[in-house]
């Protein structure tokens, strides 16, 4: 009975030190040079007329001292806290971010992020769509950021006039 205990034991302190190995991230591979060549430039970074006229409207109307970066990658402006003591927890959350964007956001000079910005047209009217938006809704929300939505075909120079008041304010 004791050398079942002792066995016992063993497998266990073994199986933790096995399970409890550090997490390390996967590695990046090199680039195939052959692969170069089916890349090309995006005609535009708008991906239809109305975002490419809120942005020639809004960054008209922003106070000096701001910018307007159109498609930002949100891990550019909203990161996994850096203190999460678990590394494999802060990867899987940094995946959440690092391949998704807003449509726009606004900056700072100094490069501190201040709003976001996401134009919501018929493509989000689907279950899919709607969890996205209520994925970055919580993540701005969590960050003290706002995140202003505006629908496609409402007047874009009132939410300007908004954004640009908001801006001004103390």
């Amino acid at each position: 009975m004791v050398e079942f205990i002792i066995i016992a034991v063993l497998i266990g302190v073994i199986a933790v030190a096995v399970l409890r190995k550090p997490f390390t991230p996967p590695p990046s591979t090199h680039a195939d040079p052959k692969l170069f060549k089916f890349y090309e430039a995006a005609p535009s970074v708008f991906v239809n007329a109305p975002e490419r006229i809120f942005f020639q409207m809004c960054s008209k109307a922003l106070p000096k001292g701001y910018v307007l970066l159109a498609k930002p990658r949100l891990e550019d402006i909203i990161r996994v806290k850096r203190d999460l003591p678990n590394p494999k927890l802060r990867w899987q959350l940094r995946a959440r971010v690092k391949s998704r964007h807003i449509d726009f956001a606004i900056m700072r000079w100094d490069g501190t992020p201040v709003m976001g910005i996401e134009l919501d047209g018929p493509s989000h009217d689907n279950s899919a769509a709607n969890a996205g938006d209520a994925l970055k809704d919580g993540i701005f929300r969590a960050a003290g950021l706002p995140l202003r939505r505006i629908q496609t075909g409402e007047d874009f120079a009132n939410h300007i006039a908004e954004i640009t008041h908001f801006l001004k304010s103390p």
